[in-house]
């Protein structure tokens, strides 16, 4: 398996505002990461939608998870975030999510947490 990038992200697209300021911190720490939202600056959240039942939107995402070391959900997320959450725990990926966590039992998957973007910021100090 190739690796062609740090961190796959993703999140809601109603909080594309908090993933585009989460994937510069990643940039400005010289790493790289593969984000959808930020990929493909003229998806609209209508359009974003529909395309996850588009199996060449899926298979896009699956190869650029497999492609990434991490996995970064920025919260909160969606369904189709969290599928895809569960699909690089499945490949056995690092999974990393930032933001205020609720009561689910689906975080049991996330390695660590990050209650905020300073917190991220710390983790990939020491990396």
């Amino acid at each position: 398996m190739v690796i062609n990038c740090d961190f796959f992200v993703t999140g809601s697209v109603n909080n594309k505002e908090m993933i585009v300021k989460v994937c510069n911190i990643i940039k400005s720490n010289h790493m790289s990461y593969n984000c959808i939202l930020i990929n493909n600056e003229n998806y609209e959240k209508d359009d974003y939608i529909l395309s996850l039942s588009d199996s060449n939107f899926f298979n896009s995402n699956l190869k650029c998870i497999k492609e990434s070391r991490f996995f970064l959900l920025i919260l909160p997320g969606d369904i189709a975030s969290f599928t895809l959450a569960g699909i690089a725990y499945g490949l056995g990926k690092k999974c990393y999510a930032i933001g205020d966590v609720d009561n689910y039992s689906s975080y049991n998957i996330f390695d660590n947490v990050f209650l905020s973007e300073n917190e991220f910021v710390g983790f990939l100090d020491k990396m």
